[in-house]
């Protein structure tokens, strides 16, 4: 199901969050008009629905033992997803990147996956 119409047709974040869902965790997004490609870019951010969760989710990553935990590989395998699924369903974005961000106010966010070749885009 590809759309050709413009991304103002198409709710991204509400779409991640009916179609990606994953328990006690939301979405937000970042963009930007690119230019070069005419496509808008999405940085989607990840969230947990608690503060104690966001900290546990932290510890995972921090100790190096994210893939041992099927909450930090369920991260992984939706973003990758996102990632891929998002511009086929609409022609007109491009997901730069899918980060978890445990606290908006945390300076550098994870990086889960991010296409910096845009190999996405056709």
């Amino acid at each position: 199901m590809e759309s050709d119409g413009s991304t103002n047709d198409f709710d991204v974040e509400n779409y991640i969050s009916e179609n990606y869902a994953i328990d006690n965790m939301h979405y937000t997004t970042d963009t930007w008009e690119n230019e070069d490609t005419g496509r808008t870019e999405y940085i989607v951010s990840i969230h947990p629905d608690s503060e104690e969760l966001g900290q546990e989710i932290d510890g995972i990553f921090k100790n190096g033992s994210h893939l041992d935990d099927e909450r930090t590989r369920t991260l992984f395998e939706i973003a990758e997803e996102i990632l891929i699924d998002l511009p086929q369903i609409n022609n007109k974005i491009h997901i730069e990147s899918v980060i978890w961000k445990a606290d908006e106010e945390v300076e550098f966010p994870i990086l889960l996956i991010q296409d910096y070749q845009q190999s996405t885009i056709e």
